[in-house]
């Protein structure tokens, strides 16, 4: 278990977080590695891999098991050009539950996806809350924050993999979808699925602005779903504003949010 408050970390360099580096595990059913981390700053970390100043790995747990997943916390913490040779410029997450509020990503950038922050893995919950990603970039997807879940298996409308909640998100961009926010997720739901259900996320109440992309200048959500629709996605993204996003690619509307579905 790592508690790690009121630190600087300048100018440090890793293969996989340049600053701090955490290994989670699991044994019997004990889970190991929980870690805090509040009024830090990380300023000009490198990474020749993931989290260019932060990466935490929960070590993937059993299948459909999210008692396994352990839990980071990061509150007030301030990030500002860190630099990340593959995903999250900023910080990389792998199986673990997220709970990321009030911080500063600013002038991070990845390689891959994940400006700001990467979020990965079929048991990751994803909270981010009243956070501010700012000129943040990535060679990929999801300039300020991208989340990945791929294996949701629970079909309450209630339960999101994702909340992101009271966000700005301002003069991030991306190369390929989602200068704001990327997020890929699969719903395994069946018929009936009424409008609403199995959207493993909930996006309310944050502000995009002026961000930019190739598809998707705001924002970008990926559907791997049996039964993924527009409708659902409106449904679970509430009250947002979009303003002056930019979509690079040729005759495509979509600057304010983009969606696509397998």
């Amino acid at each position: 278990t790592l508690t790690a408050d009121r630190n600087l970390f300048d100018q440090n360099h890793g293969w996989y977080g340049g600053a701090v580096a955490v290994q989670n595990d699991w044994i019997e059913g004990t889970i190991f590695g929980a870690s805090s981390f509040s009024y830090n700053r990380y300023t000009g970390n490198t990474a020749q891999y993931g989290g260019g100043a932060l990466f935490v790995d929960g070590n993937e747990p059993r299948y459909d098991h999210p008692e396994d997943c352990v839990g980071t916390q990061i509150a007030h913490d301030t990030f500002d050009r860190n630099t990340s040779g593959s995903d999250g410029g900023a910080i990389d997450f792998s199986w673990v539950n997220l709970q990321l509020t009030d911080s500063i990503f600013t002038a991070n950038r990845a390689a891959d996806d994940g400006g700001g922050v990467y979020q990965g893995g079929y048991c990751a919950s994803t909270v981010a809350d009243r956070n501010m990603f700012a000129s943040n970039v990535a060679g990929r997807d999801g300039g300020g924050l991208f989340t990945d879940d791929t294996g949701h298996t629970n079909g309450s409308s209630n339960d999101y993999d994702a909340e992101i909640f009271g966000n700005t998100f301002a003069h991030n961009s991306a190369t390929a979808a989602g200068g704001g926010l990327a997020q890929s997720y699969q719903s395994t739901c069946t018929p009936p699925d009424p409008i609403g259900s199995c959207f493993p996320m909930s996006v309310t109440k944050n502000v995009f602005r002026q961000n930019s992309a190739r598809v998707g200048g705001g924002a970008a959500i990926d559907f791997h779903s049996k039964r993924s629709k527009t409708a659902k996605f409106l449904k679970s993204m509430r009250k947002n504003r979009f303003i002056g996003n930019r979509a690079k690619s040729s005759g495509n509307p979509a600057v304010g949010v983009f969606t696509w579905e397998y």
